[in-house]
């Protein structure tokens, strides 16, 4: 993939300064694996399925959740996020990374702040729980009242310490049994990228940006990709998510795609783009955040999507 992005041709110096810059940082970051995806991904432990059978809820089928997405689809998907986000360990659907201030929940892992600590981020986990509450699910009322106020846990050693606890005993069986409701939220918010990326963009900028998304959309696979990177870096519409000005959403990778026809090169020109921007993204962090050693990670996960 990286091939591919150093023959893109561009005639934007900051791009081609990013590219010749994000190359040296992977050189260097290539054998680090501080990252909590690559971390995931290369486990030794025997992965674990997705506790409950993934299967959209007939609620939230009526309420035209993921139109047209059959069983078996959720299921390979939800596993693939599953797999991404937790190693597909049971005992990571509640995670508290040690070079995040924040911890993650669930499936998708839901980001959750604690009360005070906001981090520039889109916070998924509140909402998510809304979203079981929507569809009939019967969540503890002292979680309910929690998401008013931040998280369960002040600290990574606080979560970690309270693991054995009657409350997060319950949280964990909460996720156990949601699993499809959880994915089926995450198609949810795929559903609403389209038209927040839309907003605000010249007419021909809208025809550009909805092609695009169509065509990895149609293309076979090309759902997975479209959800979980959305899952993963957000939809690019935020202003807080973004270096110098520069975002690294789904709308930025779909505004650096190549046009493509429907099929297996579309799939291939999305991972590229994507990887283009997390590469945008590194060289214009602050060199005090340290973004390099994310890389490795984040290109393992996009190579899932060919």
């Amino acid at each position: 993939m990286l091939a591919n992005l150093l023959k893109r041709k561009t005639n934007n110096p900051f791009l081609a300064l990013a590219i010749s810059a994000c190359v040296a940082l992977i050189v260097v970051a290539g054998c680090m694996s501080t990252d909590r995806s690559i971390k995931k991904v290369n486990e030794v432990e025997e992965p674990e399925a997705i506790p409950k059978q993934i299967s959209l809820p007939k609620v939230a089928q009526k309420q035209g959740v993921a139109p047209g997405i059959d069983q078996e689809q959720l299921q390979i998907i939800g596993q693939k996020i599953f797999q991404n986000e937790t190693g597909g360990k049971l005992k990571n659907l509640i995670f508290w990374s040690a070079n995040e201030n924040f911890p993650s929940l669930g499936v998708g892992h839901f980001i959750w702040f604690p009360a005070g600590r906001s981090q520039g981020f889109t916070e998924s986990f509140p909402s998510m729980i809304r979203y079981l509450q929507d569809n009939g699910v019967v969540v503890p009322n002292w979680l309910s009242r929690q998401i008013q106020m931040g998280a369960l846990w002040d600290s990574r050693e606080q979560l970690e310490q309270s693991r054995n606890s009657p409350k997060f005993q319950e949280l964990q069986q909460l996720l156990i049994d949601t699993s499809g409701l959880q994915v089926s939220y995450l198609f949810q918010r795929l559903d609403q990228a389209l038209p927040k990326m839309l907003l605000g963009r010249s007419p021909e900028k809208r025809e550009l940006i909805r092609q695009r998304f169509n065509t990895v959309k149609s293309s076979p696979g090309g759902l997975y990709p479209l959800v979980d990177y959305v899952n993963f870096k957000g939809e690019g519409v935020v202003t807080s998510e973004k270096h110098n000005g520069v975002g690294w959403g789904l709308l930025q990778v779909l505004e650096l795609m190549e046009p493509t026809p429907v099929g297996d090169e579309a799939l291939k020109e999305f991972a590229t783009a994507a990887e283009l921007v997390l590469m945008r993204r590194v060289a214009n962090a602050p060199p005090a955040s340290n973004e390099q050693r994310w890389l490795p990670g984040w290109r393992v996960r996009l190579m899932t999507y060919l």
